[in-house]
C-alpha cells in the first residue's frame, strides 16, 4: 500500500511464498542484528540509535495475512514485512540492512510499491543484485 511517508518492503523466498523457516529459527537470526529489537511475538523495531524501522514476521499463502492481536503466533514464517521512512538520506542504510536479512535467508527483497504505482519491484535476489 502506497504512502507519502513510508515504504513497505517484503522479504520472501519467491512470489509463490514457497519456502518458510521455523519462527524460532528466524527470531534467532533477527536477534543477531544490533539494529533491531523484538517487541513481541511477531514484531521488531529499530533500537533508539538507528533509523526508524518496523518489522512484522508472518505466514502467508499469497502475501495476505491476518494478525488478530499481540498473542498471534505462527509456527513457520514465509514473509517478512518491513516499513521504513522515505527519508532519502537513509535509503542506503535501509537497503543495506534489509539486504543483510535477505542474504542470511537466501530470500528476495521486494519493494511493495514505488511512488509511480509500480508494484513488487525486485531490490535484491541471490545472484541478481538490483541495488
Amino acid at each position: 500500500m502506497w504512502s507519502p511517508y513510508h515504504f513497505l518492503y517484503k522479504i520472501r523466498k519467491d512470489q509463490l511464498y514457497s519456502d518458510s523457516i521455523e519462527t524460532f529459527d528466524l527470531k534467532g537470526i533477527l536477534n543477531t542484528f544490533d539494529e533491531i529489537i523484538s517487541i513481541g511475538e511477531l514484531y521488531y523495531r529499530n533500537r533508539k540509535q538507528y533509523p526508524c524501522i518496523s518489522i512484522l514476521i508472518v505466514s502467508s499463502d499469497n502475501g495476505n495475512f491476518t494478525v488478530k492481536d499481540h498473542k498471534t503466533t505462527f509456527k513457520e514464517i514465509n514473509l517478512i514485512e518491513i516499513q521504513t521512512s522515505k527519508d532519502k538520506d537513509l535509503k542506503d542504510w535501509y537497503l543495506n540492512f534489509m539486504t543483510k536479512i535477505a542474504q542470511k535467508l537466501n530470500w528476495e527483497l521486494i519493494l511493495s510499491e514505488d511512488d509511480y504505482g509500480n508494484e513488487d519491484i525486485l531490490i535484491w535476489k541471490s545472484g541478481e543484485n538490483s541495488i
